[in-house]
């Protein structure tokens, strides 16, 4: 499409481009312009890379006037592009000197730096939106004011680009701020000093071969062949000189078993710290988030950390990440974005009936026309390798584990109030947490009946993230009040021990005097949770273990336990299965007087039957009239033939195969 390339023309032909699909015009149509007049390869020459730059330039300008949402994350960082290009014309970093504009728009733009100045394979369809969730830097600010969000979250289909364009993100943080301190983390640290390696090699020049646009631009950052040193880190030639070298590197490799000690940094690029090797068991994956908490404490006062990668397991540390976003928006960006994005209209399709109509695909082809994640890969992928379609490019990790609570059988145990026995013993289960934090797991106190048969009936809940006390003392207080447990089992970790004299206050205030506390040492060992957790299925599925349709906390019971291995949350499985554990060795209530009545009717006329009563039948409807009540299943009244005296009758309690006479 050839347009007059400046600010009004460009929306009019981004409207026209919506208008051929019926919709509103948004910031896809001028990515769309975007690649189809840059398509194929950079610019050779400066001066046309400068060229280039100018009409990156008129492109942000262009979306600037006419977005409407300008708080979105693509239109908010053309806007900052565009007044960070007028404030460094105000500091005089933007010159009428050559080259002076198309080095501002390298240090500005990161589209630009990697998909021009590198030529890199990049589009904007699929990556425009990953360089604008990174920080949009600005020279005539110090690091730490680049931008008042300092965590971001990037993930994304693997084989995208998105660890190079973290790479080059490095490279754009080094020539704006030369004294800048950045740390690379890994999950395992070959990766980190690959990440590193890699980044390095932009500045290192060899005398055999023709320098770089990126060399040729920033000179003073380049590093002689002759004088790369480890390729663990880099020191940037152009830092200020007075910065001793026992400061550190400019761009260092770790892991997450090595990054929660030593020197402070500015930034902290967390690239594929999640991977399959490290959520293969639920004590891998807390190991992993308690690790990437602590590497936060070691980033300087207003310095940014970036994590970046594909999840492998629902409760890993990218998810819980991911509920911070949802809950404090306003401390961390997300940019989440699956391989293959389903259509409004698509939705509610199975996902086996879709075919390519029903998607968009974010990475068809790259900026030379060839095919990238095509859907006919993706779909192929799909067919070979589920699970890692479904993780990896559909960035659902739910697609890796195999279900062992199914919702049927979930829904089938849920009673309501009314057919509750009324006979129980009834038990206290709780189980604390430590921290409030979003992803911790909750404090769960649960209310179980135990009937004469040894049923189990989950009846009341308390669930509540840990506060200073109050509140939950004062729940399990009223839950003691109301139920009169005869035993409260407490788990005995996490400063457990604390609660039970402010729950005893409670309990006292409500006229409960007596308690009977029992505090249950967990099992940490590998293995012991999903063991519990299991542990409930055979009393599902025999019908020994029912939930009350009133439980407060159901429908995230059901998640739990249906996403058991990768869900968010497992506290709920857990507790449950600390509760069929003790409460298989505990007595039952005592038989209720009408079951027994019952059967004590059911006993006399079997007695009847085994002593020839001629009035079986009266005695028995005597019998149910006097206790008032029906057997619950109708007994069958059995044909007892009559013995033929002239026939020989064979008595069966004598040895087989001989006759009485």
């Amino acid at each position: 499409m050839q347009i007059d390339w400046n600010v009004d023309d460009i929306y009019l032909a981004a409207l026209a481009h919506a208008k051929t699909e019926d919709r509103e015009v948004d910031i896809k149509d001028f990515w769309f312009l975007a690649d189809d007049r840059w398509m194929g390869p950079a610019p050779r020459d400066v001066s046309g890379l400068e060229h280039r730059a100018w009409e990156y330039h008129t492109l942000d300008k262009s979306i600037a006037k006419y977005a409407v949402n300008r708080d979105e994350m693509n239109v908010a960082a053309s806007i900052k592009r565009v007044e960070n290009a007028r404030r460094a014309k105000e500091a005089g970093l933007i010159t009428p000197e050559p080259n002076s504009f198309l080095t501002w728009a390298s240090r500005g733009n990161l589209m630009f730096l990697a998909r021009e100045v590198f030529d890199k394979f990049f589009t904007f369809e699929a990556h425009a939106q990953i360089c604008n969730l990174f920080v949009q830097k600005d020279q005539t600010k110090a690091i730490r004011d680049q931008d008042r969000m300092k965590r971001r979250l990037l993930l994304y289909g693997r084989g995208t680009g998105k660890s190079t364009l973290d790479m080059i993100d490095c490279v754009q943080w080094i020539i704006n701020f030369p004294n800048v301190r950045i740390m690379v983390v890994t999950g395992v640290v070959e990766l980190a000093i690959a990440f590193v390696a890699e980044t390095k090699d932009y500045f290192i020049v060899d005398e055999d071969l023709e320098p770089t646009a990126f060399q040729r631009l920033f000179p003073k950052f380049c590093i002689p062949a002759d004088k790369r040193g480890r390729m663990t880190w880099l020191i940037c030639p152009a830092r200020d000189k007075s910065i001793d070298k026992k400061r550190g590197a400019t761009l260092w490799a770790s892991s997450i078993l090595k990054a929660s000690t030593g020197q402070h940094c500015d930034i902290i690029k967390g690239d594929d710290t999640v991977h399959e090797k490290n959520v293969e068991t639920p004590p891998l994956i807390e190991k992993v988030v308690k690790k990437l908490e602590k590497i936060e404490n070691i980033l300087n006062v207003g310095g940014f950390v970036d994590w970046i990668g594909t999840p492998y397991a629902g409760n890993d540390a990218y998810a819980r990440a991911l509920i911070y976003a949802k809950e404090h928006p306003e401390l961390q960006m997300v940019l989440r974005v699956p391989s293959l994005i389903r259509r409004p209209e698509s939705i509610y399709k199975e996902e086996g009936e879709c075919t390519e109509v029903d998607f968009f695909v974010t990475f068809p082809k790259d900026k030379y026309g060839n095919p990238m994640l095509t859907f006919e890969h993706l779909w192929e992928l799909r067919s070979r390798k589920p699970e890692d379609f479904k993780s990896q490019q559909m960035l659902d990790p739910s697609g890796i584990k195999k279900i062992t609570f199914t919702l049927e059988l979930l829904h089938r145990q849920t009673i309501d109030e009314e057919v509750v026995p009324g006979t129980l013993i009834h038990y206290l289960f709780v189980d604390t947490a430590n921290t409030d934090k979003s992803y911790s797991d909750y404090t769960v106190a649960f209310i179980v009946g135990v009937d004469y048969e040894g049923r189990m009936f989950v009846l009341d809940v308390y669930r509540g993230k840990d506060d200073n006390g109050s509140e939950k003392s004062k729940a399990i207080a009223e839950l003691i009040f109301k139920y009169s447990p005869k035993v409260v089992f407490v788990e005995d970790a996490n400063g457990a021990k604390y609660l039970e004299k402010p729950i005893r206050e409670e309990a006292l205030a409500l006229g409960v005097q007596q308690i009977v506390f029992n505090w249950v040492t967990p099992d940490r060992t590998r293995g012991a949770k999903a063991a519990r957790v299991f542990s409930v299925e055979p009393y599902l599925t025999n019908g020994k273990l029912f939930f009350a349709r009133s439980l407060t906390c159901l429908s995230d019971l059901y998640d739990e336990f249906v996403n058991f291995g990768s869900a968010i949350h497992d506290d709920i499985p857990d507790t449950l299965g600390g509760v069929v554990h003790t409460l298989g060795l505990m007595p039952t209530a005592p038989m209720p007087p009408e079951e027994v009545a019952r059967i004590e009717a059911v006993r006399r006329k079997e007695d009847a039957y085994k002593f020839g009563g001629d009035v079986e039948d009266e005695v028995w409807r005597q019998q149910m009239d006097e206790v008032g009540v029906q057997p619950e299943i109708p007994i069958p009244e059995p044909e007892i033939p009559q013995a033929d005296l002239d026939e020989d009758v064979i008595d069966y309690f004598s040895i087989p195969g001989q006759k009485k006479f």
